[in-house]
């Protein structure tokens, strides 16, 4: 799963206990991709939960917009979301604040979607 952030979303900031509690659990292959001012998204994550800034990592120079178009978001707006199969192609994505219920929806398309693809269940 990869999540959008940068400090100036105040939406962005409201989905950080949801992430900080995905990755204490270790279940789930989440990335942060940090967007605008680096340092100040660094110190957000890390007061978050030292954890995430472990997963962060600072998207490119180019313009945030850019940036969220090219990874499926038409609007080019935060917050945002995506899940990605195990082949790289995006399985579902969410323009909107992340919830644990959002999150688990998600993972639990992409999980189905993946059974689909290969032919059989997928483990845990």
């Amino acid at each position: 799963m990869q999540v959008f952030y940068a400090v100036h979303c105040k939406a962005c900031g409201a989905e950080l206990p949801v992430l900080a509690k995905v990755r204490e659990d270790d279940a789930v292959d989440l990335v942060i991709i940090v967007l605008g001012d680096r340092d100040k998204a660094y110190a957000a994550l890390k007061q978050a939960s030292p954890r995430l800034v472990e997963i962060a990592t600072a998207a490119s120079a180019r313009e945030e917009q850019d940036v969220l178009r090219a990874a499926g978001n038409a609007t080019g707006k935060l917050p945002y979301a995506r899940t990605l199969l195990s082949t790289g192609l995006v399985c579902q994505t969410w323009d909107g604040g992340l919830t644990t219920g959002v999150l688990d929806r998600m993972l639990e398309s992409c999980r189905l979607k993946s059974e689909g693809l290969s032919g059989k269940p997928t483990t845990k």
